[in-house]
């Protein structure tokens, strides 16, 4: 039985960074979560079972007791954050294109108890460097494939992401997060093993270090650097000739590189070293980072205590967005992240489950660098690297598995002989998890069945599989719009009245979400019901101050209505927080070449921006 638990769990961490679907309408992050949680929840329930049937005491080791006190209280916060959430239904089930609600959280947490347990036995300790390595490579094989191959895989598009390597994770920071965490234990089966072994890891290590590189993740870069950096100060590595000469290599080859990018751009900024290039488009992403930082600190301050709940970002920061933001990126893109873990963490839970996360954190790498073995030190430098990146990134389902799945490594490698006897009854333990499991394992059941009907419902505009979409996944406003928009353009007397049932049921569900209320305005439009649209429009533009799309619709309604001087109101509202791009028509000569660029690639990504400067004109000439 205990083989058993333990090929699940290798199974877990082999299935989810590789699994992907083409027939979900979602083609990685929706297969990752369900078949993580699926076979997560296969682990428990077997898991329970066992502890039912053996009755073992409950051990706790009482070297880690101190970071599973700070855990435990950060994930008690993160529980009272979605119990005090406006938006309760997203941030337990997540956002659509996330998918890390309560429920996942909770997922990761059984993660690592059930690991905890299962990485006991020393020799199943051992492998793990070996499996992590194995797994690295296979992953970095898939995307080097797809990067030299390109037509085998004809449904990935590398244009979106400049050439980077992104398969099998779906985005190329995610990949890089991924490989940050297992290249340490890559490097760890090359130093501590022999023979063929060795060769085995230094294939393996060449493969990531590759495919790492292709990815261009400069938070990954500055990760592992930084996260070396600590270790080898921790451990006063310079004292020795071979230090200072590592230290001066490891601080002066990078700098070298960035000043080679920037002193001679014509010739050396091409992909990857473009995004080293800080006088160029590769600090848009910068730029973008600093606009959502003056939001995320505007969320915070509001509720800074519990914070909003998880994955609801999207739903609350229209409400605090800046013109800024719109200089780099496109006007319907609203923000799901901050991208920077410390900011979503105390926007999600508030700023003390913020602090608790990182005692933990800090805890457990205080622990690993105070005796520290080979094991150990892989350890720390993962997730160092990981903590440092993220602070420019956020987590998704395959490096979330990881980190939760290094973290239990972690404590099992720096425990003591003592043990903490538990006074929790077995049976209970067993009751739980088999309870847990078996709803985890019919929710994300239930969320693949239902992302295969949107898919199909999009793919075809089929209403009865929209509806199956609707009734499988009603917490996902992104099912309830889709559906909404088919109903809106049936004329049959039976399709107005589901539509309007639809309507009533999503604004129930989702009362914070802009589309929801600009959907109801948009038809009440139709509908010739001018009054209601004008209340559905006034909130919706009371939720996203900033919304395009918002501003532009209110303003046709107002049209149509027959008021032409409110709808000039409407969009003149558009012209005072859109990049002023617009002006530049006539001059843009005189613009430098980064501003010519930004001019040229916003009217690319917006084109719906153009058509409205046309009808502002016309309407102007009224």
């Amino acid at each position: 039985m205990i083989k058993l638990l333990r090929f699940l769990a290798i199974s877990i961490f082999l299935a989810t960074p590789l699994v992907f679907s083409t027939h979900t309408s979602l083609t990685f992050e929706i297969p990752k979560v369900a078949v993580f949680r699926i076979l997560l929840a296969v682990l428990m329930i077997a898991n329970g079972i066992w502890i039912w049937l053996q009755k073992p005491k409950l051990k706790i080791p009482s070297s880690f007791s101190f970071p599973l006190i700070a855990l435990a209280s950060f994930a008690g916060i993160v529980i009272l954050s979605t119990v005090f959430s406006s938006e309760r239904i997203v941030s337990l089930f997540g956002s659509y294109f996330r998918q890390q609600g309560l429920i996942t959280y909770l997922a990761y947490f059984a993660w690592l108890g059930i690991l905890l347990w299962l990485l006991q036995a020393q020799t199943f300790l051992k492998k793990i460097p070996l499996l992590f390595a194995s797994i690295g490579g296979i992953i970095s094989s898939f995307a080097l494939l797809d990067w030299l191959l390109p037509s085998i895989l004809n449904f990935t598009n590398r244009e979106v992401f400049l050439g980077r390597v992104f398969f099998p994770i779906g985005h190329p920071n995610f990949l890089a997060q991924t490989l940050l965490l297992i290249l340490p234990f890559t490097l760890l089966v090359i130093f501590e093993t022999k023979g063929k072994w060795k060769s085995w890891g230094i294939a393996l290590a060449a493969l990531q270090i590759t495919t790492l590189t292709l990815t261009a993740s400069r938070a990954a870069f500055m990760g592992i650097w930084l996260a070396v950096v600590v270790i080898f100060c921790a451990k006063k590595l310079w004292k020795k000739l071979s230090g200072k000469i590592f230290a001066s290599a490891w601080i002066g080859i990078p700098l070298v590189i960035i000043a080679v990018v920037n002193f001679f751009p014509a010739a050396f900024t091409t992909t990857p070293l473009a995004r080293l290039d800080f006088g160029s488009n590769g600090m848009q992403s910068i730029f973008t980072r600093n606009a959502l930082l003056e939001v995320g600190v505007k969320l915070i301050e509001t509720k800074p205590l519990l914070g909003y709940g998880v994955d609801t970002l999207e739903t609350f920061s229209p409400s605090k967005l800046t013109p800024q933001l719109f200089l780099t990126e496109k006007f319907q893109d609203i923000p799901d992240r901050l991208h920077s873990e410390i900011l979503d963490y105390a926007y999600s839970f508030g700023i003390p489950a913020m602090l608790l996360y990182y005692v933990f954190l800090g805890s457990v790498i205080t622990l690993l660098l105070r005796k520290p073995t080979p094991l150990k030190l892989a350890c720390a430098t993962a997730l160092l690297s990981h903590t440092f990146a993220a602070w420019f990134g956020f987590a998704v389902t395959t490096d979330s598995v990881f980190l939760w799945g290094i973290l239990a490594v972690s404590l099992v490698a720096t425990q003591n002989a003592k043990f903490l006897n538990s006074k929790i009854s077995p049976r209970l333990i067993a009751a739980i998890l088999i309870i847990l499991g078996g709803g985890i394992l019919w929710w994300s059941n239930q969320l693949l069945q239902a992302d295969l009907a949107f898919s199909q419902g999009k793919a075809e505009n089929n209403l009865s599989a929209k509806i199956q979409a609707v009734t499988l996944g009603k917490n996902f406003p992104a099912y309830h719009l889709s559906l909404i928009a088919t109903l809106a353009n049936a004329k049959s007397e039976a399709a107005t009245r589901v539509l309007e049932m639809e309507l009533q049921q999503a604004e129930k569900l989702f009362p914070q979400n802009t589309e929801i209320a600009l959907a109801r305005g948009k038809i009440e439009t139709l509908r010739g019901n001018f009054q209601a649209a004008d209340i559905a429009f006034a909130k919706a533009s009371e939720l996203s101050p900033l919304s395009f799309e918002v501003w532009w619709s209110w303003g046709e309604s107002k049209f149509l209505a027959g008021d032409t001087e409110a709808t000039k109101a409407k969009w003149g509202k558009i012209l005072e927080f859109a990049p002023p791009y617009w002006r530049w028509k006539d001059s843009l000569e005189k613009h430098s070449a980064t501003e010519r660029n930004r001019y040229r690639i916003f009217f690319q990504e917006n084109p719906d921006f153009e058509t409205f400067l046309h009808e502002w004109e016309k309407l102007n000439q009224r």
